[in-house]
């Protein structure tokens, strides 16, 4: 069968994508990705080489509607764009993870009467995937709450499956994390992470409390735009930073509590994980979705979640020293983050797309 793949914009679009693309080419379907010019900027996305295909694409500005004259312009050129390919291809199943890449894509499927898949990793679902839910052959979804929020018409079609991890994360044991970082098994390690760009106001909090974490060694990913002005912060010795976290399966599986945003690509390897977490959700993420998504580990006890507020340092400071002093409650927490993850996820969701292309031809 030929498969249809895109997302855009974030890698908590992208990786889950591209973690499908590779199951789906491994049972020896014809899968093509369809992104945006800047999601080349992923080093996963470059690499796919002729199978990658760029069509324009441009976001719809919720505030100020006449910049969406030129995005109208932008999404006119990728729809026919998607029209021709579809022509040309003839694709069995499209499938959308997210981001506005993916309107021209799904909407020409619409119109070319091709099924669409939309994939939600999100507890509050994507603007895009609202608007093309109702005509959608399945609705893939992460968190059950997402599906309160979709049209009584689209939540027959709604079933979840949960988040693939990105391809290459692993399992990994305590004890050979530890050892890859230079850790012993009797230390105390907290990892802090704001995803590949970081989080300013995370990386501030923890630039004044590092010092201050006594008995805690720290795991601390920057970020690569924070790397150089956090490191000449730091004088605490008992910190290793990094700009970029290469191998988040065994820096997860090192940490006895990680300081984290709460997008579902980071949720889903926490989960994969069973790692501990403190959750900060970016304030400013499309619809608050990173709450929406923080406050469902939060309510199972999974994790702990601190609003990205004036007093975040302190926050911060009163809940690693109070979680690191009750190890009780931290190993109820690595139960209850390991029970968020759904074995077999990317087994389910491939099967169910190969139902439908099935169907379809």
């Amino acid at each position: 069968m030929k498969f249809f793949i895109t997302a855009g914009g974030t890698g908590g679009h992208i990786y889950p994508a591209l973690a499908l693309y590779k199951e789906l080419k491994e049972r020896g379907h014809d899968v093509f990705f369809i992104c945006s010019r800047r999601d080349r900027r992923f080093d996963d996305v470059e690499q796919l080489d002729f199978s990658r295909i760029t069509i324009p694409a441009a976001p719809f500005a919720r505030k100020n509607l006449f910049k969406n004259f030129k995005t109208l312009w932008v999404f006119t050129r990728a729809y026919l764009r998607c029209r021709n390919l579809i022509k040309t291809l003839k694709p069995d199943v499209c499938i959308g993870f997210g981001g506005y890449v993916t309107a021209p894509v799904l909407f020409a499927s619409r119109m070319k009467k091709v099924p669409y898949v939309i994939f939600e990793q999100n507890a509050f679902p994507g603007l895009a995937n609202r608007v093309f839910s109702g005509r959608a052959a399945a609705i893939i979804l992460n968190f059950e709450a997402a599906k309160e929020k979709f049209k009584k018409s689209a939540k027959a079609n709604c079933v979840v499956l949960g988040n693939p991890v990105r391809s290459g994360f692993t399992s990994v044991s305590k004890t050979e994390a530890r050892k890859f970082f230079g850790l012993t098994a009797k230390d105390k390690v907290l990892g802090v992470i704001g995803g590949s760009q970081g989080a300013l106001s995370i990386n501030n909090s923890i630039a004044g409390i590092a010092s201050k974490l006594n008995g805690i060694k720290l795991l601390w990913g920057t970020g690569v735009r924070d790397y150089e002005q956090m490191k000449k912060k730091n004088t605490a010795k008992n910190v290793s930073i990094f700009s970029f976290i290469e191998r988040m399966d065994y820096f997860l599986a090192a940490c006895d509590l990680v300081i984290s945003r709460a997008g579902a690509s980071s949720l889903s390897e926490i989960a994969v994980t069973s790692t501990p977490s403190i959750l900060v959700p970016y304030p400013f993420a499309a619809a608050d979705h990173q709450m929406s998504n923080a406050l469902v580990f939060e309510k199972f006890g999974a994790s702990v979640v601190i609003e990205d507020k004036p007093d975040l340092e302190d926050n911060l400071r009163e809940n690693i020293t109070g979680l690191f002093s009750k190890r009780n409650i931290l190993s109820k927490m690595k139960i209850k983050a390991g029970t968020m993850y759904k074995p077999g996820t990317m087994v389910s969701i491939a099967g169910k797309i190969e139902g439908i292309g099935a169907a379809h031809g």
